[in-house]
């Protein structure tokens, strides 16, 4: 949707493509440093944190016409909220046994790509009756709820000390569950495929020779 807002707004053919990106730049700057960050601190207050600088990005951009200026605000909003699947992902598993996750990941993976279907119809129809900086608003609603979720799960939610928090591990929504898994350090998969499935053992009976006397 975004090609789709820069064009809706008349921002020049080549900005467009940098508009688009900008969003990628800004992942691979902020990144590492939110992973860290999530590491040393409670994961819940880093969730507030980026949500709610999400909601300052997005009241600026939604005020400001300026190709230049929208492609650097584009680029920290997605800094700060494309990474926030996989610090989600950190909270989640901080608080789950290791025959728990794989189950728990994929869960998240469905919810996700639903949300990414569901996503662009939202924002499309906002924008075409309701005006194109609803663009940035829907994702300013959005913020605003992960906010209140997190205030809430700090109230609520199991408290998880510093130092037995996993490491932030820098993963795409595309990656699957099973990978996910397979990257935490220290994990290992156990499969249960019930006694159906298990193969039976074939035992050898001893052959006899038979001697035949002539």
């Amino acid at each position: 949707m975004a090609a789709i807002y820069a064009k809706t707004i008349d921002m020049p053919t080549e900005k467009i493509s940098l508009f688009v990106a900008s969003a990628f730049v800004g992942v691979i700057i902020f990144q590492l440093p939110i992973g860290y960050l999530s590491d040393r601190t409670d994961r819940r207050k880093v969730i507030i944190g980026l949500s709610a600088l999400s909601i300052v990005i997005v009241i600026l951009s939604i005020n400001s016409v300026n190709p230049n200026i929208l492609i650097a605000l584009f680029s920290l909003l997605g800094g700060l909220t494309l990474p926030l699947y996989a610090v989600c992902l950190a909270y989640v598993n901080d608080r789950l046994k290791p025959y728990e996750v794989l189950s728990a990941n994929s869960a998240l993976l469905k919810v996700s790509g639903v949300g990414s279907m569901i996503s662009p119809l939202v924002v499309g129809y906002m924008m075409m009756n309701y005006g194109v900086s609803w663009f940035f608003g829907v994702v300013g609603i959005v913020a605003g709820i992960i906010v209140l979720f997190g205030f809430y799960r700090i109230i609520k939610g199991q408290n998880v000390d510093i130092d037995e928090q996993g490491d932030y591990a820098p993963i795409g929504i595309g990656t699957t569950a099973a990978t996910m898994l397979l990257t935490s350090e220290g994990m290992q998969l156990e499969f249960d495929f019930g006694e159906a499935c298990i193969k039976p053992e074939i035992t050898k009976e001893p052959q006899t020779e038979e001697k035949h006397l002539s």
